[in-house]
C-alpha cells in the first residue's frame, strides 16, 4: 500500500516535470520563429578577387581584397546565407574593365542577389579598389555638413547634425594638398514635420580627385519642444565698482527640446547690463551666453535700473 503511494507520487511529479519541460519548449520555438520573423543586421567578411587587365602591368593579375559588408533582411533569409554559405564560398570576382577605380560594392551586392534577393546590403567597407598605377595619392577626410532645416513650430533640432561614415578616402593621381581636409556635400533644403532626419547625401566634385563611392547619410535628431521659463541673475561686466540692479533678476523665457527641459537651467545663461556714462541710470540687457539648444529667447524687462554701491 505503502509503495503504491509512494509510485504514484513520484508518475505525478514526473508529469509536472514533463509537462514543464514541453511548454517550455514550445515557448522557445514560438519566440525562435518570431525572432527569426524579424528584420535583423549582421556583419560579415566577404572576399574580392579583383581581376586587374595586364593593361595595367604594375597590378596585373588577381588581387584578394577583404571587406567588411553589413547586411540587412529577416531573420530567416540572414541565418539562411550565413549558415548555408560557407566562408570559402564567399568570395566575389569582378573585373576592373580598364577603370582606374573598381567598384567593389557593386559587384557584392550582385553577389548577394544572386543568393538571396530579400537581402540588401547596407555598407560595404572598403567600397572601391583604387589601381594605384594612377590613384597613387589618397587620405581620410571629415565630411563638411551644408543644409537648411524648416520645421513646424512644435518641434525642433535637439542635437548636432552628423554623418554616416563621418569621413571618406579621397585618391588623386596628384599629391592631395594637406589643406584639403574635407569634402562638402552638396547643400540640403530639409523639412520635416517631426521626424528625425536619415537621408543619403552626395558630394560637390572636386577637380582630379576622386571621392570614394561609400553610401553616406546625414542624421539630424528631431523632437517636440515645449516652452520653459526660468530668472536669470543680472551680471556686469563693464565695471570695476560693484553695481546694484533693480531689479536683480530677469525672466527669460524660450523653447526648448523636451530631452532637454530638465537639463537647462539658469547656470547656462549670463544676463549682463550694459550701460553708459551719459548721465542714463538704465542699463541694457544682453544674453551673452545661452546653451545651444534652445530657440525664440525673449527676456523682461529689457532694461534694468542700476546705480554704485558705497564701497
Amino acid at each position: 500500500m505503502q509503495e503504491n503511494k509512494s509510485f504514484k507520487q513520484k508518475l505525478k511529479s514526473n508529469s509536472k516535470s514533463l509537462s514543464f519541460m514541453l511548454c517550455f519548449l514550445i515557448a522557445t520555438a514560438i519566440w525562435t520563429i518570431n525572432a527569426l520573423n524579424k528584420e535583423h543586421k549582421s556583419k560579415i567578411t566577404i572576399v574580392t578577387n579583383v581581376n586587374v587587365p595586364f593593361s595595367k602591368s604594375s597590378e596585373s593579375g588577381k588581387q584578394e581584397i577583404k571587406t567588411s559588408v553589413y547586411l540587412k533582411g529577416r531573420g530567416f533569409d540572414l541565418a539562411k546565407f550565413l549558415f548555408f554559405l560557407k566562408k570559402k564560398d564567399r568570395v566575389v570576382n569582378c573585373t576592373s574593365n580598364n577603370s582606374d577605380k573598381i567598384d567593389l560594392r557593386a559587384s557584392i551586392i550582385d553577389f548577394v542577389k544572386s543568393k538571396n534577393a530579400s537581402i540588401t546590403v547596407e555598407e560595404v567597407t572598403p567600397s572601391f579598389y583604387a589601381l594605384q598605377g594612377s590613384m597613387a595619392y589618397s587620405k581620410k577626410v571629415g565630411i563638411k555638413i551644408d543644409y537648411q532645416l524648416n520645421l513646424e513650430n512644435l518641434y525642433m533640432q535637439s542635437d548636432k547634425a552628423y554623418c554616416s561614415p563621418d569621413s571618406l578616402l579621397i585618391s588623386s593621381a596628384h599629391p592631395i594638398a594637406d589643406s584639403i581636409t574635407s569634402i562638402s556635400m552638396e547643400p540640403l533644403v530639409i523639412k520635416s514635420n517631426g521626424n528625425s532626419v536619415n537621408e543619403e547625401i552626395h558630394f560637390k566634385k572636386m577637380k582630379n580627385i576622386f571621392v570614394e563611392p561609400t553610401p553616406t547619410k546625414l542624421i539630424i535628431s528631431i523632437e517636440e519642444a515645449t516652452e520653459k521659463t526660468i530668472k536669470v541673475p543680472v551680471t556686469c561686466n563693464q565695471s570695476n565698482r560693484q553695481l546694484k540692479f533693480i531689479p536683480s533678476e530677469i525672466t527669460l523665457q524660450f523653447k526648448v527640446p523636451i530631452s532637454k527641459f530638465d537639463k537647462i537651467t539658469a547656470s547656462g545663461f549670463t544676463a549682463n547690463a550694459k550701460y553708459s556714462d551719459n548721465g542714463k541710470s538704465k542699463a541694457v540687457i544682453e544674453i551673452t551666453k545661452k546653451p545651444e539648444w534652445i530657440d525664440h529667447l525673449i527676456w523682461t524687462p529689457a532694461a534694468v535700473d542700476y546705480f554704485h554701491q558705497n564701497p
